[in-house]
């Protein structure tokens, strides 16, 4: 699979290559056409492989017997392998065989050594909950969840961003923003026999104006803000080996979605709070949905703590370059990023970029510190002779602090994180954010949180205009309501005040409300 869509996009890239930048309308036509060819090519392996008897489900053990329970049902393992599958029960699993009645006849099972990631989705297009909870368009006959079961898994969503300037120096009234964003992951362990081999691929279309310019904000009120595009966001490949100790992925993605990015991202609204870090802008690090191709690495030596690295191209107009997503640029030096991260009260090797409410039971906690650096030539103030190179450095820390049960998601939740970069070549330096978030204070029957964050900016003294004595540090306050009033539909009113505008003197409130449907 993996090499049939790489040839698509290769094919797509030599037929681009012809096509001038001035034939845009041409260009666009090429993209939807593309992606629909390869969405189409897709579905019909995918259904080409979907008539194998494959499950997924939890593997337990009573006394000699192994029990494997799926769909709510619970069948008697026929003949299990008790030296390939010794110290797996209690394990999420998949099996391939034949099914008899109540019991199954296994000719491969996929162990915890191969088991996908939950959601490679981050920030505001994370799942708060579990998708498989509802979907607008429903289970498609069952052939949703049949598909889950061997490996390929289906998302659409749209998320929406209503804000408006109840309070500024601005005129400007207000701004909405919406994204749409399609993704296929693929457990090719599952799906074809690949073991420990993962596919994903991610397509975007966006649409909508940026209150934050308009009201001269450091701090978008937004975290869905971005050029009007559609595109291919990201794809790649990885391999993981030794029960996911070890991993490496290819592809096109953006440093931004795992590198400093919010572990509490879809319980805020802002950038900074609900998205990455804002000053990792200052080194170029890639974002989406304009990825661009990279590498990464990533090891667990132990249970507790990772390291994990990627080198990425740099495109420092990356809608300009890459209208579609799908012809790789190259401008310029590479970026490399880094990070280490400790994870108390829960397996690293589960983490992933944004929590959902599964993963907040019992006191588990996140701690990152990364590193960006490019190599690449850098505007120096009141100077004309460029400078090589610039890093930005930045601390994390996500912990949950209370549980009324210490066992269930019930209670209150903490995160905080500080960046800094040289002042001499970064105007935006340095920002310090915290939050709090409190998961269901309402006592409601559908999930709901309430979350306050306070982001802080500030400038550096190199970049002070003339015409001003000093710069006022930037202050955001955000304080929000997350409703899960049905399976598929999330609605999230916001309040914000900013103070210090821009570094200057004026205030601003920004009011409205996130709205997120899973189709």
């Amino acid at each position: 699979m993996p090499n049939f869509v790489a040839a698509g996009i290769f094919a797509f890239w030599a037929m681009a290559d012809e096509v001038q930048v001035e034939d845009r309308a041409v260009l666009m036509d090429y993209t939807k056409n593309t992606l629909f060819c390869l969405t189409l090519l897709m579905m019909c392996q995918i259904c080409l492989l979907a008539d194998e008897d494959t499950w997924t489900g939890m593997l337990t053990r009573n006394g000699v017997n192994y029990i494997f329970v799926t769909s709510g049902r619970a069948y008697k393992i026929d003949n299990p392998n008790t030296s390939d599958w010794e110290g797996q029960a209690g394990s999420k699993v998949r099996l391939t065989g034949e099914m008899h009645g109540d019991s199954i006849s296994v000719s491969k099972i996929f162990t915890s050594d191969n088991a996908a990631p939950e959601d490679a989705l981050t920030g505001p297009d994370a799942h708060e909950v579990e998708p498989s909870n509802g979907h607008l368009f429903g289970d498609w006959r069952g052939l949703r969840t049949s598909l889950e079961e061997r490996g390929v898994k289906f998302d659409l969503h749209l998320v929406s961003d209503d804000l408006w300037n109840f309070k500024s120096g601005q005129n400007q009234n207000g701004r909405s923003n919406n994204r749409v964003r399609g993704t296929v992951d693929m457990d090719l362990g599952a799906l074809m026999n690949r073991q420990g081999w993962y596919f994903h691929m991610s397509a975007v279309w966006q649409s909508g104006g940026n209150l934050g310019s308009d009201l001269g904000l450091i701090a978008n009120p937004s975290s869905i803000v971005s050029m009007n595009a559609f595109r291919l966001d990201s794809w790649w490949i990885k391999k993981s080996w030794l029960k996911a100790r070890v991993s490496a992925r290819a592809g096109q993605f953006a440093a931004q979605d795992t590198y400093g990015d919010a572990n509490y991202g879809g319980s805020f609204v802002s950038e900074p709070m609900g998205g990455p870090i804002d000053n990792l802008f200052n080194t170029y690090e890639s974002f989406d949905p304009p990825s661009t191709s990279a590498l990464e690495v990533h090891v667990m030596p132990f249970k507790h703590f990772y390291v994990k690295s990627m080198v990425a191209a740099v495109d420092r107009l990356p809608f300009t370059n890459n209208e579609t997503g799908l012809v790789p640029r190259f401008h310029g030096p590479p970026i490399s990023v880094s990070e280490i991260g400790f994870t108390p009260g829960g397996d690293a090797s589960a983490i992933t970029p944004a929590d959902t409410v599964a993963t907040r039971k019992g006191y588990s906690g996140l701690y990152q510190f990364g590193a960006a650096y490019n190599p690449g030539q850098f505007a120096v103030p009141f100077n004309i002779t460029p400078r090589s190179g610039d890093y930005l450095l930045y601390w994390k820390a996500s912990q949950a602090v209370w549980r009324a049960d210490p066992k269930q998601a019930n209670g209150l939740d903490a995160t905080f994180a500080y960046d800094w970069s040289p002042p001499g070549i970064n105007r935006n330096n340095k920002m310090v954010l915290a939050g709090l978030r409190y998961n269901e204070p309402l006592p409601l029957k559908i999930h709901n949180t309430i979350s306050i964050g306070y982001v802080r900016n500030a400038l550096s003294a190199h970049y002070l205009p003339t015409t001003m004595s000093a710069w006022h540090a930037e202050n955001g306050l955000e304080v929000n309501l997350l409703l899960n009033l049905l399976p598929m539909v999330l609605l999230q009113p916001v309040l914000q005040y900013y103070s210090s505008v821009g570094g200057g003197t004026q205030t601003a409130v920004v009011f409205g409300f996130r709205t997120k449907i899973e189709f």
